[in-house]
């Protein structure tokens, strides 16, 4: 099993499978917490889904005058903070950099790749796609 499958093909697979409810109240909730958290240090945001996201850090970082790692650290304590959960964050010069970094480093802890000029974070996951990208070109 695997994320994002249909639970269809999920239960065929273990049909001892037990799933638990959708609280779509509590996702929205959280995810708009998120967002609101994001936006209010840049409008550079390319969702993902509603707990997943790019982010172009490269203004953020200059008008603020930090390091990309006291940036992320900020944000990630902010996050938590205002939606209770823990965040994670790659840093990369593009998005397959930054998923890598997000996928291959532990989830909860802060780790940075060494990048060129631009900076971008992920928050959690590695997109299938880029690794599918990266196998291929591998």
């Amino acid at each position: 099993m695997k994320n994002g499958m249909y639970l269809g093909r999920a239960i065929s697979l273990c049909p001892d499978l037990v799933t638990i409810p959708y609280d779509f109240e509590a996702y929205t909730e959280v995810s708009y917490a998120l967002y609101n958290t994001i936006v209010e240090y840049t409008l550079a945001v390319e969702a993902v889904s509603c707990d997943e996201m790019f982010i172009d850090c490269t203004s953020a970082l200059r008008a603020a005058n930090v390091t990309p790692d006291v940036f992320t650290k900020a944000v990630r304590d902010e996050v938590s903070k205002n939606t209770g959960c823990p965040c994670s964050a790659g840093l990369g010069a593009n998005k397959l950099l930054v998923s890598c970094m997000s996928y291959l480093l532990n989830q909860i802890q802060h780790k940075k790749l060494l990048y060129e000029s631009t900076h971008h974070f992920f928050v959690q996951g590695l997109n299938s796609i880029f690794y599918w990208k990266l196998t291929k070109n591998a």
